[in-house]
């Protein structure tokens, strides 16, 4: 039995150009779906990032604080993923026009630090408009900032200085030379003009 094809008789014929057009834009429209999907999974995994500096505009509603056993510990946790390491510690403190936060950790091997650090800094970089690239080795207080990188970003009701620091102390008879990486996050509200 042989096959025929139907077309419904009321429906006008396509045009050889609207056919073309379909095939043009249906790559394109793929291409964008694609696309879209990894940005949106980009910005919700900067969500952290800019509750924890209030790049978001919502004054640290993402932000929640406990107390981590064992040894006892301030803990931060910004958004429902946070992307940061677990710090070893963090101190906070408020008042009406300023919020700080710092955070430290403190961990194995110099390479070991130097890679968190460079995963922390590319998350900031990536996450929040205006970060500035690390400057080398310079004095940190009587130890070594090996990586620094101090920005300040404007954000909705105010500006923050984030200031991300791989620091090298130097040993002593009574203890080796060892390496920690510092965040400090200081919000300011500014006055509305």
């Amino acid at each position: 039995m042989a096959r025929t094809s139907r077309t419904c008789p009321t429906s006008p014929p396509v045009p050889a150009r609207n056919k073309a057009r379909r095939r043009r834009i249906a790559p394109a429209l793929l291409v964008l779906s694609l696309v879209a999907v990894p940005v949106a999974h980009a910005q919700e995994k900067c969500d952290d990032l800019r509750a924890l500096t209030n790049a978001d505009g919502r004054n640290f509603a993402g932000v929640s604080f406990g107390i981590a056993r064992k040894p006892y510990r301030l803990t931060i946790r910004a958004g429902k993923d946070s992307s940061l390491p677990t710090p070893e510690n963090c101190d906070f403190s408020a008042d009406g026009d300023r919020v700080d936060l710092s955070c430290h950790w403190q961990g194995g091997d110099p390479s070991a630090m130097a890679a968190m650090y460079d995963a922390m800094f590319s998350r900031f970089s990536a996450c929040l408009t205006g970060i500035q690239p690390y400057s080398g080795p310079s004095n940190y207080g009587g130890a070594t900032a090996k990586r620094r990188s101090t920005s300040t970003i404007k954000v909705p009701g105010g500006e923050t200085e984030v200031d991300l620091v791989l620091i090298e102390a130097a040993g002593t008879d009574s203890y080796a030379s060892y390496q920690y990486i510092t965040l400090s996050i200081t919000h300011e509200v500014m006055e509305k003009d």
